[in-house]
């Protein structure tokens, strides 16, 4: 009994768990996978490779509490007196009287394991994994030592609401990006950290399209009227900024012309299709590891880049293109810190939908011709 109470979790239940449970638990998943034991999971029913629940549970156990811990361990302690004395003092009281700051909160098993990530498939075993845990409140560890500026680190929108409200109060994007040096160096880090997991490779001859409307189709069309434009030209784009020449492009035919064409005006589009000339490695923002704590190891950080590949497909209208501003500098970051490494571009989820994919490369149009050939040209 005293090492069950130490290890922090108990369950003596005789259940057995096969892979399908985890389709967002990869480390868990592929522990099944290779397992000797077979049987039937007592949650789908199925036959196949199992382990049991208990080795789950100690799993998920041993990861959970690298990031959270019982409250009374962690947190000062005030019975009575009157709440309110906190107001304004960025603490705050819960409970029976825990003080925490105000940007932190304490959380029930079955809360916490959602906070970290933890999806398995059915809901039955989501139930037993948490009521096999001592404790039922929880509060993320080091409480006091993440300040707002640093908890800022890992929260996407402190980030985005700091930069649109800066730029569209008139603050220089250079400024901007200053102010933020402290959020960005940390991205940069983890990003060289986890460069591995990110990076995949375009093939030499892959095909990007590209589609640009003009009122007056060039005649003859050439390749530098479809490729990133001059920067003159360059408009405020979703990860590029006012004046700023990037290529951006789509795997397929049609997202272009639905981003690019421009309803209600006698424009016309032009669509080219470009093949690489070589090998390219760019960030895949696309399937992103599932942020938990089963996964990755700083899942925190990991939270961050789902939100950043989630903001890059949200829709912004024409006039409030300083809603671009945190993809903005993500990329600029991105394209500073590693395009020394060969990284030339991220692959993002259009906004037209999840199963359309983009692709914007750190080309501008001076050097397109180095890496592009038209090989095909459309006018509609």
């Amino acid at each position: 009994m005293i090492e069950e109470e130490e290890r922090g979790f108990l369950n003596d239940s005789k259940k057995s768990v096969c892979a399908k449970m985890f389709p967002h638990q990869k480390y868990i998943r592929e522990i099944i996978e290779n397992s000797t034991l077979y049987g039937y999971c007592d949650y789908c029913e199925e036959y196949g490779a199992i382990i049991t629940l208990n080795e789950v549970v100690e799993m998920v156990y041993k990861d959970f509490v690298r990031y959270f811990e019982n409250p009374a361990e962690e947190l000062p302690f005030e019975s009575g007196g009157d709440w309110r004395e906190f107001n304004g003092s960025g603490f705050h009281k819960e409970g029976s009287g825990y003080i925490l700051p105000d940007n932190r909160s304490i959380m029930t098993t079955s809360e916490a394991l959602e906070y970290a990530g933890f999806q398995p498939y059915s809901d039955e075993l989501f139930d037993d994994v948490a009521n096999s845990f001592h404790s039922n409140d929880w509060v993320l560890k080091d409480a006091y030592l993440l300040t707002e500026e640093e908890q800022m680190l890992y929260d996407w929108d402190e980030f985005c609401n700091k930069s649109i409200s800066e730029l569209k109060n008139g603050v220089p994007y250079d400024i901007v990006k200053k102010n933020n040096e402290e959020l960005l160096s940390h991205i940069t880090e983890n990003i060289g950290c986890n460069l591995k997991e990110l990076t995949i490779t375009l093939s030499k001859g892959s095909r990007l399209f590209r589609c640009v409307n003009y009122a007056v189709v060039p005649n003859p069309l050439l390749p530098q009227n479809l490729w990133a434009p001059p920067a003159k030209y360059a408009t405020a784009q979703r990860m590029s900024r006012h004046g700023q020449s990037r290529f951006y492009a789509s795997f397929d035919k049609q997202t272009p012309i639905r981003e690019a064409v421009s309803g209600g005006t006698d424009k016309k589009y032009c669509l080219g299709e470009f093949a690489l000339k070589n090998d390219i490695k760019v960030l895949d923002f696309t399937n992103v590891p599932e942020a938990n704590i089963l996964n990755v190891s700083d899942f925190l950080v990991y939270r961050f880049y789902v939100n950043f590949a989630n903001a890059i497909t949200q829709p912004v209208a024409e006039n409030e293109k300083y809603k671009y501003v945190p993809t903005q500098l993500m990329r600029d970051i991105i394209e500073e810190g590693y395009k020394n490494v060969g990284i030339m571009g991220i692959k993002y989820r259009s906004v037209k939908g999840n199963d359309t994919i983009n692709v914007v490369l750190f080309l501008d149009e001076h050097i397109c011709a180095n890496y592009l050939e038209l090989v095909n040209s459309e006018v509609e």
